[in-house]
């Protein structure tokens, strides 16, 4: 488990929606992180969340936006892209037809959150990963997050209601 001080940096989950920012919230609370999720897909954002100070971990699919600041105000905090197939993410973030029209391409995002990282010379800082495909993923983002001895696969929000279903 990790410790929390008072000055430990907070982490940010900065995927586009449908890279699966709620299963790396629920990755995250899993590790005893304090995770605050929030979706814009269903009208839910950060800013219109109360009492998220008390949370070490943001993750919101509409820091896509704010990103750049977030980096910015604290030169000590922790970012993790999400990512995902582009036509993959595609296909599913055009169930969304109102998102489709002002969200940034996912490759273009990538791109642009990586070289705004290294520009900084804080590419420590940012972790791309894409959790569909990576079979490490979740003791990468322990790792990242500072948390030791994780085992087992990186949980899936869409996976385990689907078998939930069966």
């Amino acid at each position: 488990m990790r410790i929390k001080t008072d000055n430990s940096p907070l982490i940010y989950g900065i995927g586009l929606p449908r890279t699966g920012t709620t299963s790396l919230a629920r990755a995250l609370n899993s590790m005893g992180i304090k995770t605050n999720h929030s979706c814009m897909l269903q009208g839910d954002t950060i800013s219109n969340s109360r009492n998220f100070i008390q949370f070490e971990s943001l993750v919101d699919n509409a820091f896509f936006g704010s990103y750049k600041d977030l980096a910015q105000e604290s030169e000590k905090s922790q970012f993790i892209l999400t990512t995902r197939c582009p036509s993959s993410w595609k296909r599913s973030i055009e169930r969304f037809p109102s998102a489709v029209d002002f969200l940034p391409d996912i490759r273009s995002y990538e791109k642009e959150v990586t070289n705004f990282f290294k520009s900084r010379k804080a590419a420590h800082r940012l972790l791309v990963i894409n959790i569909f495909e990576d079979d490490k993923s979740l003791q990468k983002v322990a790792e990242f997050v500072g948390i030791t001895n994780i085992e087992g696969p990186f949980p899936h929000i869409k996976k385990e209601n689907e078998e939930n279903k069966k």
